[in-house]
């Protein structure tokens, strides 16, 4: 069970499996275990609704963002994500690094702006903003696992700018 954002359909979701049932499929399902799997995961929904408030309601200082991208995001996500996650905080689009590494961290290389990203706003404001730049990034990855494992990441790293 997970969120997904409607607005506009661009697979913009944040959320860790909570839950899950896995069984061979030999037809012995029960219909309870199905009812426990999705009681839980209505259960967690108001939590991580709770969660996705606490965001909006928590405002980001840009020299925060700064300080989080270029160390955290670098470090678990790497040079580049890092590099797009805050050229998309700061002007909503993403990111193309034209710029030398040497010597260079992301918030400093040389970028141009490439496309809009989808239900972003000009500048990210609060930490529901920032966490839907993050899963961005992480739906852009070509390999399905990574997708699921960098949207897992997320609420750790939002954790980590908070600090």
């Amino acid at each position: 069970m997970g969120w997904f954002r409607f607005v506009c359909s661009n697979g913009l979701v944040v959320g860790v499996t909570q839950s899950d049932l896995r069984r061979r499929h030999i037809g012995d399902l029960a219909p309870e275990d199905v009812g426990r799997v999705i009681a839980s995961g209505l259960a967690q929904a108001e939590t991580e609704k709770e969660n996705f408030r606490k965001w909006r309601q928590r405002a980001v200082d840009p020299r925060a963002v700064t300080a989080w991208v270029d160390k955290d995001v670098r470090e678990v996500w790497g040079f580049k994500a890092a590099t797009r996650a805050y050229c998309i905080t700061r002007s909503g689009h993403d990111a193309k690094i034209v710029g030398q590494y040497k010597g260079r961290i992301p918030t400093s290389i040389e970028t141009v702006k490439s496309r809009r990203v989808p239900g972003t706003p000009t500048q990210s404001r609060n930490l529901f903003e920032v966490s839907q730049v993050l899963a961005w990034l992480a739906k852009e990855r070509r390999d399905v696992q990574e997708q699921v494992d960098w949207r897992e990441q997320i609420p750790g790293l939002l954790e980590r700018m908070k600090k």
